[in-house]
């Protein structure tokens, strides 16, 4: 059985794919039977916009010993490669993001 958790203290944003999946076929020159109506959570957002506000940034849980120790606030400023950072950033090189699993 295979399974994803997920916990994070931080406010995530999620979508769903399928709604997505005509635009993808398209690009890529695929053939898609769209259904014939639209999904209802492919038109409509939801959520508090107002999520995090004012909350500390926190690492994001990616080892055991992370849900042992639970997310660690994020240290600011900081330097990587040189370049000072004031805030949260993804881990990317020439434009192209990382999934970081430390």
């Amino acid at each position: 059985v295979t399974q994803l958790i997920q916990q994070s203290e931080n406010p995530a944003v999620y979508t769903k794919l399928s709604c997505f999946l005509p635009w993808i076929a398209k690009e890529y020159n695929m053939g898609f039977d769209a259904p014939s109506e639209v999904e209802s959570e492919c038109l409509l957002s939801n959520g508090d916009l107002k999520d995090g506000e004012n909350a500390p940034c926190r690492a994001t849980v990616s080892t055991l010993l992370d849900f042992e120790d639970g997310e660690a606030e994020c240290i600011f400023p900081f330097f990587y490669n040189g370049k000072k950072y004031d805030e949260c950033v993804l881990f990317e090189e020439l434009e192209f993001v990382f999934p970081v699993f430390r």
